[in-house]
C-alpha cells in the first residue's frame, strides 16, 4: 500500500486531542474506582442480589440468556468491521471509509481479546463475587488497585461487558457521519450496561469490572484513532495494492498469531486453592503425615485447636483446562491418626509451586511425624 505523506500539522492536532482523551478517561476511572472503594459500593451493591445462600436472580431471564448469547452482536460486529475495510480498500469510490472500519475491528480484537482476557483477567488475580469470604468463597476480597496473585480469580475487567460495549466505537464516524456515529455510542452504552448488569446480579462480576471494561475498550479506541492508524488522516490518501502487500499482511497476521498462540498456551496463569478441616478423635495420641509431595514444599504450624488444617496452595502456569487435585485419606491404628496427602495434576504445566501448610493441635507438637514422597522424615 503506498501512501502520501500527512500533513504534520494536521498530525499534530490530532495527538494532542488524542492525549487529552486519554487523560480523561483514565482520570474518570481513576476518580469513579477510588469513590466506589471509599464507600464499599462494590460489595455493597452485590449485597442487594445475595439472599445468603444464592444469587437469587442468576438463573432468570434474561440474564442466563445474556451470558450465553449476549457476545454475538459484538462478534458479529468485529467480523463486518473487516469485511467493510476490505471492501473499501476494493472500491475506489469507499476509499474514504477504511481506516475508520479498520480502528474499529482492531479496537474490539486488541480490547476484548488481547488486554481484557488475554492479559488483565489472567493477571490481576481479582477474584469474582461469588469466590469471596463475604459471599460463601474461598478467597478475600481484592480492591481493584491492589496487587493480586496472577490466575487467582478472572473478575477484573469484564470480558463480556467489553463485548457488550463494543458498539460505542462507532464513536470513530463522528467528523464524516454523526448520526451513525451517535446511533452506535447510543446501542453500545445501552447494550453494554444491560449485559453488565446480568453480570452483577449473577455474581459473576463487581461493579467496577463492568465500566473498567469500558475505559480498555475506549482508551485503545483513542490510541488506534489518534496515534496509530488516524482515519481522518486517510481519506484523501490513494491506496495501491499489490501482491507483495498482501503476502506481507498474511505473513505478519500469521505469525502475531503464532506467538499469541504460543504465549496462551504456554504462559496462562495457573492458580488452584484447596482447604479443609479434619477433627481429631479424643483417643488420638500422634499423628503420622504422609505426602507424596517433597519435604520442602510442606509446613508445619501449631494453634489452639481441635482439628487439623489443610490448606494446599497451588501456583505456576499451565494450558487452558489443566486441573490440580488433593487427595486425603484417613486411617486410625489403635491410638494413632495417619493422614495421607495425595497431590495429583492434570494437563500441561510449564511452571507450578505447590505449598501443603498443615496447623496441628498444640498438644501434638511432639507427638506428630511427617513423611514426605522418599519415606524421608
Amino acid at each position: 500500500m503506498e501512501l502520501v505523506r500527512t500533513p504534520l500539522r494536521e498530525q499534530g492536532q490530532l495527538r494532542k486531542r488524542g492525549l487529552l482523551w486519554l487523560l480523561g478517561i483514565v482520570g474518570g476511572w481513576l476518580v469513579a474506582i477510588l469513590v466506589l472503594e471509599s464507600q464499599d459500593a462494590d460489595r455493597r451493591l452485590l449485597a442487594w442480589f445475595w439472599n445468603g445462600k444464592e444469587w437469587f436472580l442468576a438463573k432468570d431471564f434474561p440474564w442466563t440468556w445474556l451470558y450465553a448469547y449476549g457476545t454475538i452482536p459484538g462478534l458479529l460486529l468485529t467480523i463486518f468491521a473487516f469485511v467493510a475495510w476490505y471492501a473499501c480498500l476494493q472500491r475506489p469510490e469507499w476509499h474514504r471509509w477504511r481506516g475508520y472500519w479498520l480502528v474499529i475491528g482492531l479496537s474490539i480484537v486488541l480490547a476484548a481479546g488481547v488486554i481484557v482476557n488475554g492479559l488483565l483477567k489472567e493477571y490481576s488475580g481479582r477474584p469474582r463475587p461469588r469466590q469471596i469470604v463475604e459471599f460463601n468463597g474461598p478467597w478475600p476480597y481484592k480492591p481493584v488497585l491492589a496487587a493480586g496473585i496472577p490466575g487467582r480469580g478472572q473478575s477484573f475487567p469484564c470480558g463480556h461487558c467489553t463485548m457488550g460495549f463494543v458498539f460505542v466505537t462507532g464513536m470513530v464516524f463522528w467528523r464524516p457521519f454523526r448520526k451513525l456515529a451517535l446511533a452506535m455510542l447510543g446501542f453500545g452504552l445501552g447494550y453494554g450496561t444491560l449485559i453488565s448488569a446480568g453480570r452483577i446480579v449473577q455474581g459473576g462480576h463487581f461493579l467496577s469490572d463492568t465500566f473498567s471494561s469500558l475505559g480498555v475498550l475506549l482508551c485503545t479506541m483513542v490510541v488506534l484513532y489518534h496515534f496509530v492508524l488516524p482515519p481522518p488522516l486517510l481519506e484523501n490518501r490513494p491506496v495501491k495494492l499489490s501482491r507483495r502487500f498482501g503476502m506481507q499482511v498474511i505473513g505478519g497476521l500469521l505469525l502475531v498469531i503464532a506467538v499469541m498462540i504460543v504465549l496462551f498456551l504456554t504462559r496462562r496463569p495457573f492458580y488452584e486453592s484447596h482447604q479443609h478441616e479434619i477433627t481429631i478423635p479424643e483417643v488420638v495420641e500422634s499423628l503420622l503425615i504422609q505426602s507424596n509431595l517433597a519435604q520442602e514444599h510442606i509446613q508445619l504450624d501449631y494453634a489452639n485447636q481441635g482439628e487439623v488444617r489443610i490448606f494446599l496452595e497451588a501456583r505456576g502456569f499451565a494450558v487452558p483446562d489443566s486441573r490440580h487435585h488433593l487427595e486425603i485419606r484417613k486411617t486410625r491404628t489403635a491410638n494413632r491418626l495417619t493422614l495421607e496427602f495425595q497431590v495429583r495434576t492434570e494437563g500441561v504445566f510449564s511452571e507450578l509451586g505447590q505449598t501443603l501448610l498443615l496447623t496441628i493441635p498444640v498438644a501434638f507438637r511432639n507427638k506428630t511425624r511427617l513423611l514426605d514422597r522418599e519415606g524421608i522424615e
